[in-house]
């Protein structure tokens, strides 16, 4: 899962700061490396060799850390966020985002429906729908 990105990461000391930007999220969040390796399907020997400076994440890999984390792959690699690049797609993707980062008890809920099988999403879906009520905004 390691290759020379498009993005050129920052060094300082002939070191790479990746792997220090990662661990600031990291313990930003309280997660350690391995927690994220679980959460993500990124092998904790990968996360490893961005350590060393070994390699560096491919490109979808990088996408992944940064979703995760919800911040730039820019940012993720060289620590600085440019202006003009919004992150999210829209305001509800920002705002849904922010919910999950401050009750991350949720995130199980959107963990879990990587794995289930469309028609049991759907049916999950359909529970769901029962049950909010009519005259809200949840399913606009």
């Amino acid at each position: 899962m390691c290759e020379l990105s498009h993005i050129r990461p920052t060094f300082r000391n002939g070191e790479q700061i990746m792997y220090e930007i990662f661990m600031q999220l990291c313990q930003r969040k309280g997660l350690t490396p391995g927690g994220v390796a679980r959460e993500t399907g990124i092998s904790r020997s990968t996360i490893q060799d961005w350590k060393t400076g070994r390699c560096v994440p491919k490109a979808e890999t990088l996408l992944r850390i940064a979703d995760y984390f919800g911040v730039s792959m820019e940012y993720l690699m060289t620590g600085k966020q440019t202006e003009n690049e919004p992150y999210y797609k829209d305001e509800e993707s920002r705002e849904l985002a922010d919910f999950l980062f401050q009750n991350p008890q949720y995130k199980t809920l959107f963990s879990a429906v990587r794995d289930i099988p469309p028609e049991d999403l759907k049916m999950v879906q359909d529970l769901l729908e029962r049950l909010i009520p009519k005259d809200n905004n949840y399913g606009a």
